[in-house]
């Protein structure tokens, strides 16, 4: 017999390979759970999720352990004794429940910021229910914790097991009470029906509590086993729900999507930057260290079409457009991402505030839709030209007031200074002769504004082949608002591409209450705050079945 396990052995082990490379949409029942249950992330020491915890990021597994892209792993709730030693433990015999069974084990527990933000995830549903993220995960501080896991009996709330559909008792991992765990040890004060049962399955499956050279000739014997296990159950568990979500995605009507349908829609899948190590980790570093989280496009954009900034902006653009016949990476479309980013970034930053006149804006608004007017071809030095054309145009304000020679000045200044080294606007003050202190105050603001706006658009030329490359080099940006608007640049990219006119996309104001990251992960933590262990909704339902049968069979009695 053990022969024959050790013949199975290899097929089993490349099946199962094959099936890990799998990656799907999460389905909307595994989205159930995490929320519910959260997300754990099992480290080899507490270092290493204080490590975690304290740079916000969870770092990718190798090309090889990831099966391609390197991807970073956490399980939805916590996970049945066969998935954890499959993924976790191999030959390492001093983390398997079936010769340790009262281990503990540490985890860093991650709270999704919302139901949205998993769609960023995928999910190894055929194989072993493992939820993935292609690149650095970045973890914020208030939606993590580090916690202390334990294998046990799947338990209904009163404490009794329970049993699965075919009638087998369960043991999965689960948060440890503070009062289970015993000082100074790797062990916990585990409940003698789990240990009888381990010990059963131990023995069962040719474990021994004496010979450790025997365990690992078992244990290697007993991954066959594992990966039939593992693998069925994670087949008929999620197969059902996979097929139904991707039935449903295709028979979705195809029409005119909406501002906030696409938004809703976006994701990191197809287009992830933090499969780029330099980008992750500096998204990481600035959370840590200054505490700068990113936005979302959606609630900025919607804030800032509300706003007399955003209304000045719609009718400035519609004014101004036309002077941008050009398409492609450097034409209308890059133009007008860059002035939607421009007038965020100045409104956010507070230089508007006291623009009683509109000139600032303006000026940023004409600076930013022109800044590439002077490209023939997509490489080559283009400012210049562009000042100089610019200085051929008759240029008004919104309210039909004509520019004067000063105003065009510190257009022309800022599209010439927008290319090469950040302090060539020095050399354009002088230039074009800008004495005014004030007016070189505020060329000094705009010109960091426009340089950031154009930075960020830089996302458009992402590089995916053969090793995933951000254009856009964060560390360079010199606003505050610019470092928040990182993942904004992508859902804005990803957003023009889906609707064309961006009149649609100044025009969408979002109505709906916003709720803030805060007040979200203390509803969040109150709604699991009554049932916080990783199956303890399938034990009250269980539970609730068991009940309701009783009752029948006592009506029957009657």
């Amino acid at each position: 017999m053990k022969i024959k396990n050790i013949l199975l052995y290899i097929p089993r082990s490349l099946y199962s390979s094959l099936a890990k490379m799998v990656k799907t949409d999460i389905t909307e029942k595994v989205k159930d759970k995490i929320m519910a249950d959260g997300m754990y992330h099992f480290t080899p020491s507490e270092a290493v999720s204080d490590k975690i915890i304290e740079t916000e990021y969870l770092k990718p597994s190798n090309i090889i352990a990831s099966y391609g892209i390197p991807c970073a792993y956490m399980f939805a709730g916590g996970p049945d004794i066969d998935t954890y030693i499959k993924n976790l433990t191999d030959l390492e015999l001093k983390k398997s429940p079936y010769i340790h069974p009262n281990m503990v084990a540490t985890a860093v527990k991650f709270f999704p910021q919302d139901r949205k933000s998993l769609d960023n995830y995928k999910f190894r549903g055929f194989s072993d229910e493992a939820v993935v993220f292609e690149g650095y995960c970045i973890l914020p501080h208030n939606q993590v914790e580090k916690v202390k896991m334990v294998p046990d009996l799947v338990r209904d709330e009163k404490g009794r097991p329970l049993k699965d559909e075919k009638g087998n008792l369960q043991v999965a991992f689960r948060e440890a009470t503070e009062e289970e765990l015993i000082p100074n040890t790797n062990e916990y004060k585990a409940k003698e029906d789990y240990l009888n049962y381990m010990l059963e399955k131990a023995k069962e499956y040719g474990y021994s509590d004496k010979s450790k050279v025997l365990n690992g000739i078992n244990n290697f014997i007993d991954q066959t086993r594992m990966e039939k296990d593992v693998i069925q159950k994670s087949i008929e568990s999620n197969s059902k729900n996979i097929v139904r979500d991707f039935i449903n995605k295709i028979k979705a009507p195809k029409l005119e999507p909406t501002v906030k349908e696409v938004l809703n829609k976006f994701s990191f899948n197809k287009k992830n930057p933090y499969q780029d190590k330099k980008f992750a980790k500096f998204v990481a570093n600035i959370q840590a260290s200054e505490d700068i989280v990113q936005l979302d496009f959606k609630e900025v954009l919607s804030e800032f079409n509300k706003s007399e900034e955003g209304k000045y902006f719609l009718q400035k653009y519609n004014q101004s457009i036309h002077l941008i016949d050009k398409n492609g990476k450097h034409g209308q479309e890059h133009s007008s991402r860059v002035a939607i980013l421009a007038m965020i970034i100045a409104e956010k930053e507070g230089i508007l505030k006291d623009d009683l006149n509109n000139e600032i804006k303006d000026i940023l608004i004409t600076a930013s839709i022109t800044h590439d007017i002077g490209r023939v071809l997509d490489v080559g030095p283009h400012a210049k030209r562009g000042a100089k054309k610019i200085d051929q145009i008759l240029l008004s304000f919104l309210n039909g007031k004509l520019y004067t020679q000063e105003n065009k000045n510190l257009v022309m200044a800022l599209i010439e200074a927008h290319e090469g080294n950040k302090n060539k606007i020095y050399k354009m003050i002088e230039k074009y002769n800008i004495e005014d202190p004030k007016a070189i105050e505020q060329l000094l603001k705009l010109n960091s504004i426009l340089r950031d706006a154009d930075a960020l658009d830089r996302v458009r030329l992402d590089v995916k082949f053969p090793k995933y490359r951000v254009n856009l080099k964060p560390k360079y940006l010199d606003n505050k608002t610019s470092k928040q608007l990182l993942n904004a640049s992508y859902q804005l990219e990803f957003l023009t591409e889906q609707i064309k006119d961006i009149r649609t996309i100044l025009e969408y104001k979002d109505d709906t209450p916003t709720i803030t990251k805060k007040t979200k992960h203390k509803m969040f933590k109150e709604s699991i705050k009554e049932d916080i262990e990783p199956t303890a909704h399938l034990r009250k339902s269980v539970e609730e079945k068991r009940e309701l049968e009783e009752v029948q069979e006592e009506s029957l009695d009657i």
